[in-house]
């Protein structure tokens, strides 16, 4: 018994030492390191300002493609006043996760609209321009009985009443109605605010930006990030010019097109879920006009025109008015190519054709555009039931965050991408605090 004890005991101990280099060596990988940051975030824009600002107690890099940050929030000011090129109305700065005064806020005209056969129906909300438009009351009070968990029965609507829903619908979204989860066809049913803060949304990603302790690089295209386990190398191109970091972690906030192609090794189902992410294009013409006689509305849907909707922005100044010409999904495709001359032609037939006489070209002194190619998430039909913990820490050293990833809320706009960067940020702060 004990010449078998001694025996095993002499097993076991040759098993040990021939584990003793590799301990050895894992061990002296992991204190060879040299760590050029604690965390790299990819992507200034919301979701990447908002986890940025949640590590400051660590030395971090921000690295954003665009020669600004804010992403799909981005201001531009005319004389006195303050346009947006992409996200237009007002957050809620109360959800903030630090005091700030966003000033003062130019609410919304409270009227609506649609252009039908050459003519403004006004309304108060958008079943009303559709019950005006045409819809029966059978149609009304089968939207007002759809529940959440079927949606609507699309089947008994005709094609062009499905095209005055899309009108509605894609002021918040940019699709077909058809496509997405029927959480979110909700949405063309209902009447949005377009308050608007008179310093821009901008001013919010700058004051952002005021706040962080790491070093930002602009015009930054970051074109590979591996996890070794005990480290993060994160590539990119800044000017041509390629550099390599290391990092103990990284926070990604690219839209999931960009995420699957830049991490390497990502396991299958996060692959998969991420391929699952579908973005549809959106653009913008900006219009500012040096007094109007068209009358106050809030938005009006052009169903039948090129453009999807028209956006009446506020101001405080009472002399220059500002229109926004908003092209959804294909609309927005149709329009990407198209040259300087073939825009402001097109701009200047849907003012015409929608207010008529009460328009003038001769009343424009600035024009702008704007087209994002991956504007908003497709929520179809199980969006919100597909994602897995695995989603937003798909690796050791590898978080995500943007706002499509906010599933608990609103996956679109200024919140949802601050409300995302924060999870992350929160993450690897506790991971990097645990390390």
């Amino acid at each position: 018994m004990l010449n078998k004890n001694l025996k095993n005991y002499h097993i076991n101990m040759k098993r040990f030492t021939l584990l003793i280099p590799i301990f050895l060596f894992l061990f002296s990988a992991k204190a060879q390191v040299k760590f050029d940051y604690d965390y790299v975030v990819v992507g200034a824009g919301m979701s990447g300002l908002s986890a940025a600002c949640n590590l400051n107690n660590y030395n971090g890099l921000v690295l954003e493609k665009n020669g600004r940050v804010g992403g799909r929030v981005h201001s531009k000011t005319y004389e006195d006043i303050t346009y947006e090129m992409g996200a237009y109305s007002a957050y809620p700065s109360q959800l903030l996760p630090f005091e700030y005064d966003p000033g003062s806020l130019s609410p919304g005209n409270d009227s609506l609209g649609m252009l039908l056969n050459g003519k403004i129906i006004r309304c108060a909300n958008p079943l009303e321009c559709m019950f005006k438009g045409g819809f029966s009351v059978e149609d009304i009070e089968s939207i007002q009985e759809f529940d959440g968990k079927n949606g609507i029965d699309f089947s008994r609507f005709p094609t062009w009443k499905i095209q005055m829903m899309n009108g509605f619908f894609n002021v918040v979204q940019s699709g077909d109605i058809r496509e997405y989860n029927p959480k979110r066809q909700r949405d063309a049913f209902k009447k949005w605010t377009t308050d608007h803060y008179n310093n821009g949304n901008s001013a919010l990603a700058y004051e952002y930006r005021s706040r962080l302790n790491a070093k930002v690089v602009l015009n930054a295209e970051v074109t590979r990030i591996k996890d070794y386990g005990t480290y993060v190398q994160i590539e990119y191109l800044e000017n041509n010019k390629k550099f390599t970091v290391t990092s103990k972690s990284v926070v990604v906030t690219t839209p999931a097109p960009i995420t699957t192609k830049i991490i390497e090794d990502l396991k299958p189902e996060v692959n998969t879920m991420l391929e699952k992410v579908k973005f549809n294009p959106h653009a913008v013409y900006v219009m500012v006009l040096k007094g109007d006689k068209i009358k106050p509305f809030n938005y009006l849907t052009t169903p039948e025109l090129q453009s999807s909707y028209i956006l009446r922005g506020t101001t405080d100044n009472p002399n220059l008015n500002v229109f926004y010409i908003h092209f959804s999904h294909d609309k927005s495709k149709f329009i990407e190519k198209f040259n300087q001359d073939k825009l402001d032609k097109t701009a200047l037939e849907v003012m015409e054709s929608t207010f008529g006489k009460s328009f003038s070209k001769e009343l424009v002194v600035k024009t702008d555009f704007s087209f994002w190619k991956s504007a908003a998430v497709v929520v179809d039909p199980d969006y919100y039931e597909r994602w897995e913990r695995i989603i937003f820490h798909p690796s050791k050293r590898v978080f995500l965050a943007g706002d499509y990833l906010d599933i608990y809320g609103f996956p679109l706009g200024i919140n949802a991408a601050v409300q995302s960067g924060l999870r992350a940020g929160k993450e690897t702060f506790e991971f990097l605090r645990d390390e």
